[in-house]
């Protein structure tokens, strides 16, 4: 099990994986715990990526998003636009999640969608849709 984050503490710039401590610049090793610290900019991005928001919601509940299933990842963001606008149109609901070059270090960006697992037929049939 994670640890608690305090995130709403603007001075912790790293927190240790093990307490959840929050800790000002300079300090690298968790006191108590004697772990190493993890960058705040780290323990934002798993939290954001932990949590994926629904960008449509019709008829989305919690089940559906704990059991949500990955319809496809692109690399073109001009193509995830469109898939995003397709699958409003045909009322398929989704998660999109983006990454930015920078925080992968060199790999490119990319767009990931997920649906549903009762929707994933629909979304395939729009994905290939778009990719025709």
């Amino acid at each position: 099990m994670s640890p608690e984050y305090d995130l709403s503490d603007p001075d912790a710039v790293a927190f240790c994986p093990s307490c959840g401590a929050g800790y000002i610049a300079r300090v690298t090793r968790c006191a108590p715990c004697d772990v190493l610290l993890v960058p705040r900019v780290e323990v934002e991005r798993a939290a954001r990526e932990a949590a994926p928001a629904p960008e449509s919601d019709a008829g989305l509940d919690v089940n559906e998003a704990e059991s949500s299933v990955l319809l496809c990842r692109l690399e073109d963001p001009v193509k995830g636009a469109q898939l995003a606008e397709d699958l409003d149109q045909a009322g398929v609901p989704y998660w999109r999640r983006s990454a930015r070059w920078e925080s992968l270090g060199g790999t490119p960006p990319f767009v990931e969608f997920r649906v549903p697992a009762r929707y994933l037929d629909e979304a395939q049939r729009v994905l290939q849709g778009l990719e025709a």
